[in-house]
């Protein structure tokens, strides 16, 4: 993933100004039944600049999914990162 703009109480700061920030996501879900089933995703955020790159943070999001509903499933997850942020 390459987030567009990453927004904070210092200000604005889009991708590819100055530095480059990319997730790589990595999920598994787990089947409980036909009607439920588990989901985890994790997400390492590496920034890269011209001296340097390092991990920024990791994105952990935990879901349930809703199987078979009307022919769709329907995923809820939360989000949940290292450096301090929830959503």
């Amino acid at each position: 993933m390459h987030p567009i703009a990453t927004i904070t109480k210092d200000g604005n700061h889009f991708n590819f100004d100055g530095s480059y920030t990319v997730g790589f996501p990595v999920g598994i879900n787990f089947l409980q039944s036909d009607k439920i089933a588990y989901s985890i995703e994790f997400a390492p955020m590496i920034s890269f600049n011209d001296r340097a790159s390092r991990v920024t943070g990791l994105l952990f999001h935990p879901g349930v999914i809703y199987r078979n509903i009307g022919g769709f499933n329907f995923l809820t997850r939360l989000a949940f990162n290292t450096n301090g942020r929830y959503g």
